[in-house]
């Protein structure tokens, strides 16, 4: 099995081709509905990888990692004069086979595993995140974006990978929390917003009080025809509760289109409060149950097409945040928002495949 031992390192000559740059890219994993595995996004990060130009920064921060092709990709990088950093969760990660190669494969001090499981938060470090200075296609200052570790199990659950190219202050607000991270600055009110130049804005969390996602539902103010919202959460439990009852007022008192495909997965079920409040008519509720070893959704993404402040617009919200009592408090975890008609039909279209892939499970 891929996670039981490292296979002998590819040659550095391996990579394949990049395609096209774009200045956002995103790349869906769709596992067959009996299992099938997707590579799609790990392949897609491997290729971004080794296209990182001898020279350049890669740093990225990851929860969970038993995929050695990747850490495999970052020895490659590394050897080729890349300079590498890692940060990984103090508990989930820090002993896996692939960790430890970078470890042992990397220079001293390339790779920091938070002291508690969370660098900044009280929890976890949930981020799935990789950032690069420098592409050899001409790329700068370019930030990958998954809800997707690097794990086998991830390749048979849907998931997404959301490439963004040149935007600086995208950049530069990873990089400010990436150092942080690094740096192990525990604050349980670490919240941060940062706009890009462009059609972006991260957030970036622990946050000690008020929901991020309630505050993006609120700024609703009409949903006329052709509106819609649309949600793929891997867990939603009834610490986020409020999200949910948010969503069901929408419906009834604006009579905005939502639809939800939600995980139920065996170790944290959908909440029972938030079922109650989404299965109402009208609302489109597909739940996804979710076992090891089966396929489940892992995505985590909030699709707003309506009036939004006053004005029609089509939004994205995606990253590593469930909608979930640690995601907000206690972990570390970023969610990504993305006004962009292109990208917003992708995901919608993401969607469609995610809700038919769970109905009659």
């Amino acid at each position: 099995p891929a996670d039981a031992a490292p296979p002998p390192l590819p040659p550095a000559d391996a990579a394949a081709p990049l395609p096209p740059a774009a200045p956002i890219e995103v790349v869906f994993g769709q596992p067959g509905r009996d299992g099938e595995r997707d590579l799609r996004i790990e392949e897609r990060v491997i290729a971004l990888i080794d296209a990182a130009s001898p020279g350049s920064d890669i740093h990225l921060s990851m929860y969970t990692w038993t995929r050695q092709t990747v850490a495999d990709a970052l020895l490659r990088a590394s050897a080729r004069g890349v300079a590498v950093h890692v940060v990984v969760d103090g508990v989930a990660t820090a002993l896996s086979i692939p960790v430890s190669s970078l470890q042992n494969g990397l220079p001293a001090g390339a790779l920091v595993a938070c002291r508690v499981g969370a660098c900044i938060g009280t929890n976890i470090d949930h981020n799935k995140f990789v950032l690069f200075s420098a592409l050899a296609d001409g790329g700068r200052e370019v930030v990958a974006q998954s809800s997707a570790n690097f794990t086998t199990s991830q390749l048979g659950l849907h998931n997404n990978l959301v490439v963004m190219r040149g935007d600086h202050a995208i950049y530069a607000g990873y990089r400010a929390y990436w150092d942080d991270l690094h740096a192990q600055r525990h604050d349980p009110d670490y919240y941060r917003i940062i706009d890009g130049d462009g059609p972006l804005r991260a957030y970036f969390f622990p946050r000690a009080s008020g929901d991020t996602v309630v505050s993006v539902l609120d700024n609703i103010t009409a949903c006329p025809p052709g509106s819609e919202i649309r949600v793929a959460m891997a867990f939603f439990t009834d610490a986020r509760v409020e999200i949910a009852r948010r969503l069901r007022a929408l419906h009834a008192e604006k009579g905005c289109a939502v639809g939800v495909v939600a995980g139920d997965d065996v170790d944290i079920p959908l909440g029972a409060q938030v079922r109650g409040e989404l299965n109402r008519p009208g609302i489109d509720l597909v739940v996804f149950p979710h076992a090891n070893g089966q396929v489940g959704v892992h995505s985590k993404y909030l699709l707003i097409a309506a009036e939004y402040n006053g004005a029609f617009r089509r939004h994205v919200w995606t990253g590593s945040h469930n909608y979930t009592g640690n995601a907000l408090r206690q972990n570390d975890e970023t969610l990504l928002k993305i006004t962009d008609d292109g990208i917003y039909g992708a995901f919608r279209a993401d969607w469609d495949v995610i809700r038919a892939n769970a109905v009659g499970r």
